[in-house]
């Protein structure tokens, strides 16, 4: 039997050093909706399996992705440090205005 996890935002912050090809596979397989498998808690040889159902954000200065297919599943943004921030009221408040 399968669990199924959904609606949660999944950060991975900071992922600048090399993953391993078992993480590599696990962020590929959220990001295509496969299945994860995993030996059962407590249990010798029952397979547990797991899909992930998530938005998964990857932040990172400077990526080390070593598998293309992970890296051409990727949505890329660019950003730029803040030299002026504003507020959180003022965010809000604009927010609440419009």
């Amino acid at each position: 039997m399968g669990y199924s996890f959904r609606n949660y935002y999944l950060v991975f912050d900071n992922l600048d050093q090399h993953i391993s090809d078992d993480e590599s596979n696990v962020l590929c397989v959220a990001a295509t909706g496969g299945t994860v498998k995993k030996r059962k808690l407590y249990t010798d040889s029952d397979e547990a399996r797991y899909t992930p159902h998530c938005f998964l954000v990857i932040t990172s200065r400077e990526p080390k992705f070593k598998r293309d297919d992970l890296v051409s599943r990727l949505l890329l943004f660019d950003t730029q440090k803040i030299n002026n921030p504003i507020s959180r009221s003022t965010l809000f408040g604009s927010l609440l205005v419009n």
